[in-house]
């Protein structure tokens, strides 16, 4: 899909006193639509977005500061959650934002034909019977280099979808996900 975000990380900043934690940092997370006002759409992600990295992030290394996330959304077809994980993460390690494991964000739609579309665009997830979009944090293992541990931290389901689907869907995406890393 033709999906783009621009992302920009501040880190690590000054944060407000009334947010300032003592033990980590704080994440702050804007997400700004492509013209107008933000929305509850806006509002929606920025949450999405802030509980998917918490687990993500090392905060503790810098505690009363922030780590503050902006996300420009620039064109929108389909996938926008996805697209806005895989940004952050790339953002944030440009940043040298001290990260547990590489996040990888992945979209599935499944079609009633059964199909299940991997990125689809915003045509495919509104013909679509469910939309999964998850958030998959990939890390080595301590006692393995060569293996990755895969760890689910957003599961967004859309419509509705059988526990055999969702499995198969996860495991897509998994795959997706060591594909994104790796590249």
């Amino acid at each position: 899909d033709k999906t783009e975000v621009l992302v920009a990380v501040y880190a690590p900043t000054e944060v407000k006193r009334s947010r300032e934690r003592t033990d980590a940092a704080t994440i702050e997370v804007i997400v700004r639509p492509r013209a107008g006002l933000p929305g509850p759409v806006e509002r929606e992600l920025e949450q999405l977005l802030i509980s998917t990295l918490e687990p993500c992030l090392i905060t503790a290394l810098h505690p009363r500061t922030a780590v503050s996330i902006v996300v420009q959304i620039t064109h929108d077809d389909g996938g926008l959650l996805s697209a806005a994980l895989n940004g952050t993460c790339v953002a944030l390690m440009h940043a040298g934002v001290p990260m547990r494991g590489m996040l990888t964000g992945c979209c599935i739609a499944l079609m009633p034909s059964g199909d299940a579309l991997l990125d689809p665009t915003l045509e495919e997830q509104q013909a679509a019977e469910a939309v999964v979009t998850y958030g998959i944090e990939l890390r080595q293992r301590a006692d393995d280099s060569q293996a990755t541990e895969r760890r689910l931290l957003l599961s967004r389901v859309q419509g509705r979808i059988s526990q055999t689907n969702y499995d198969l869907c996860l495991h897509a995406a998994q795959d997706a996900g060591a594909c994104l890393a790796a590249f």
